[in-house]
């Protein structure tokens, strides 16, 4: 809707002039989603993509690994999980 464009809009130049900032002042930014999703995002403002020069895809986590990533978390907190739980 019109609204939601202009609220899309309006958050978008907030962001930037955030970017704007000097490097002492300015936040680190990260803007996560789907490709699409973000593809979408950076083509609202041409400007975008000056401010953010770089990006990272990360391929998605299969069960087994994220069963693995939740593993080392646990025993790197003095912890285990029983091995049927994985």
């Amino acid at each position: 809707s019109e609204g939601d464009n202009e609220f899309c809009k309006e958050a978008i130049e907030q962001l930037m002039r955030a970017m704007n900032e000097p490097p002492t002042k300015a936040p680190v930014m990260i803007f996560a989603g789907y490709p699409e999703q973000m593809k979408h995002f950076m083509e609202k403002n041409d400007g975008l993509y000056r401010r953010i020069p770089y990006t990272f895809d990360f391929s998605n986590y299969t069960c087994v690994e994220l069963a693995e990533i939740l593993d080392c978390y646990i025993k790197n907190r003095g912890f285990c999980l029983e091995r049927r739980l994985l």
